[in-house]
C-alpha cells in the first residue's frame, strides 16, 4: 500500500463508520491492488482504526489521532524536552519513543509540514520561532 493509497482511505473516513467496501474502493481508485480482506486485516491491526462487523457488513471508524499526528507530538516533545534549539533530525529519532518506527528524511518533512516545527539549514529540527 502506497501513502497515497492509504491516504485515500484515511480521508475517507471523516466521521462516523463507513463501509469497508468503500473505503477499498478508495484504495483501488488511487492505484491500489489490495484485497478487502487485506484492507481489513491492515486497518484491524493498526491501533488508530476500529473494524467492527454490522449487519453483515464491516464498517470502519477512526479510533482517534492519526500514526502521523502522533509521530508529529512526540517529535515536538522531543524537541521542546531539548529546550526547543535546534537539533539534528537523528537526535530527535533517537529521542523519540520506541513505538515509532520512522527516518530521518520522514521527521525533516513531518517538521516542514508542521505549524509547530520548522527545518533550519542542513536538516536541524526546531520548534517555530526558534533560532
Amino acid at each position: 500500500m502506497t501513502p497515497e493509497s492509504y491516504k485515500a482511505i484515511a480521508e475517507g473516513v471523516s466521521s462516523g463508520a463507513v463501509p469497508l467496501k468503500q473505503l477499498q474502493a478508495a484504495a483501488r481508485d488511487s492505484g491500489s491492488t489490495w484485497s478487502l480482506d487485506q484492507l481489513h486485516l491492515l486497518l484491524a491491526c493498526l491501533g488508530d482504526w476500529t473494524v467492527t462487523h454490522e449487519s453483515s457488513e464491516w464498517m470502519v471508524e477512526r479510533a482517534g489521532r492519526s500514526l502521523e499526528e502522533e509521530l508529529e507530538e512526540a517529535v515536538v516533545a522531543a524537541v521542546q524536552s531539548q529546550g526547543g534549539k535546534p537539533m539534528p533530525a537523528g537526535v530527535v529519532m533517537s529521542l523519540l519513543p520506541g513505538k515509532f518506527t520512522t527516518s530521518e528524511a520522514q521527521i525533516r518533512k513531518l517538521a516542514k509540514d508542521s505549524s509547530r516545527l520548522q527545518v533550519i539549514g542542513p536538516g536541524l529540527i526546531a520548534m517555530k520561532g526558534q533560532q
